[in-house]
């Protein structure tokens, strides 16, 4: 019988095996293999920061949903302006993501039932590019804290100096592209036009809040896995006049598999062994951050300095042991992000804030002891085949490892980054926030008291 190594398959293939959509899990592999998207910016998203922020984001997102990607991008050779790849230009990034630069001659030639994905309010359909019924066609756009997406022109106004928002944008155009290409009944993904409000979420489109000029002076990262690197990716784009002076504490004790790199944007491809406190610390620091890592769980015992209570926490783990020891440690300020695990709810978000009413003890879904709960294994073709060719430890393993996609943790990091920034900003705070992606569902629960977060001015641009 052979072995069969769960830590080695792409969590986005997961979806398709465990839905039943693909009878296989070779059929499931291949079926991504065969997907693709094209994304396209002008000469504005190429140049200004946000627009970088953009691109770059919904590159690394899709070369981790889809099995082909390229890109038409009017000035490849720009320089980056921040985040952890700062410095170089945007064409490395795309080579080095394994992403391919096409011309506007050579984007004809690409398959018509790939999603077309335009960044930027303003960059125009390729020229020679046919129309065709078959091809799903988004546009992107950001105005102040306000991401949005669209199949036809946006209502949005594209503008400078919130990258909160841009990133947002590019990730939930991303997974519009990969719900049209999933084409589950009943949904409307990729054919609507929606909007996420980072400074009033659920609210509308035109209260864009105020510029960006404040965001926390220091941030501790627990769990460096799928949320953790999306909360590192979104962090290191903000505009700090000198990141040096912001000190992230990066906390974990994993290491990488092949299959994080599907879920975990800073996790190269292949990858395997690499301790994930040092893989972020480079790009941290490449950013021009100053880092600590610490290497041990979270546990009874762990109590922050004087010192440390100020930085602001974001959690990015997957049990409720950990969780329940955030109101302990002494943080002045700490965000908790829960993703669905499953095919159905994979894009769902929950967000808690503490100090709130209740204490981390009190969350009444986090009160009970963990229990080893059976894992089911579903009852359907792919599984059935998986059983009869590999070993039973291997089957059930796989069966309980989370559906995941890097473009849902990428807009959880942009809601929990905001969370602190929206008071700072003259804003209200939030309790609790519940969001679907698939239903564009929202609901929250205003924050009892402010959040006690010390600032860092920004380098603010007018929108």
């Amino acid at each position: 019988m052979l072995m069969l190594d769960p830590d080695s398959v792409d969590r986005t293939v997961l979806a398709a095996i465990h839905d039943g959509s693909q009878p296989t899990l070779e059929r499931a592999i291949e079926a991504k293999q065969n997907t693709g998207i094209v994304i396209c910016a002008d000469a504005r998203v190429c140049t200004e920061a946000s627009g970088q922020a953009a691109l770059l984001t919904a590159i690394l997102t899709s070369t981790r949903a889809f099995g082909s990607v390229y890109v038409v991008a009017a000035a490849p050779e720009n320089r980056i302006l921040r985040g952890v790849f700062r410095g170089t230009t945007l064409a490395d990034v795309i080579e080095g993501e394994g992403a391919k630069e096409v011309s506007n001659a050579g984007i004809s030639e690409l398959p018509e039932a790939w999603t077309l994905l335009l960044v930027g309010g303003e960059t125009p359909v390729p020229e020679g590019l046919p129309t065709q019924e078959a091809r799903t066609v988004l546009r992107t756009t950001w105005c102040g804290w306000v991401a949005g997406v669209s199949p036809g022109p946006s209502p949005l106004a594209q503008t400078e100096g919130n990258e909160l928002s841009s990133i947002a944008a590019a990730a939930m155009g991303v997974h519009e592209a990969f719900g049209a290409l999933r084409g589950e009944a009943g949904s409307d993904e990729g054919f609507r036009t929606i909007d996420l409000n980072l400074w009033n979420p659920g609210g509308p489109a035109n209260d864009s809040g105020p510029p960006l000029a404040y965001m926390p002076h220091a941030w501790w990262l627990v769990g460096l896995g799928h949320l953790g690197q999306a909360y590192s990716w979104v962090i290191s784009w903000l505009a700090y006049p000198d990141p040096s002076t912001i000190e992230i504490v990066l906390q974990d004790t994993d290491r990488t598999v092949p299959a994080n790199h599907s879920t975990g944007v800073l996790t190269p491809q292949y990858s395997r062994g690499k301790q994930k406190t040092r893989l972020v610390s480079t790009g941290l620091e490449q950013a021009g951050f100053r880092t600590r890592i610490i290497e041990r769980r979270l546990v009874e015992d762990l109590r922050v300095a004087s010192e440390e209570k100020q930085h602001t926490a974001l959690f990015g783990v997957d049990n409720l042991a950990t969780r329940r020891l955030i109101s302990n440690v002494g943080w002045k300020f700490a965000i908790d992000v829960g993703l669905g695990r499953g095919p159905m709810d994979f894009d769902s978000i929950l967000l808690r804030r503490f100090p709130g009413q209740l204490t981390s003890r009190e969350v009444a879904g986090w009160a009970n002891e963990e229990r080893a709960a059976q894992i089911q294994v579903p009852a359907n073709e792919a599984f059935d085949d998986l059983r009869q060719n590999f070993d039973a430890c291997g089957v059930v393993e796989l069966a309980g490892k989370a559906v995941g996609a890097s473009f849902v943790g990428i807009i959880a990091a942009c809601l929990a980054v905001a969370e602190p920034g929206r008071e700072l900003n003259g804003g209200s705070g939030l309790e609790v926030l519940n969001f679907s992606l698939r239903s564009n569902d929202l609901k929250k629960a205003p924050a009892a008291t402010k959040g006690d977060v010390v600032p860092s001015a920004l380098t603010t641009r007018l929108h």
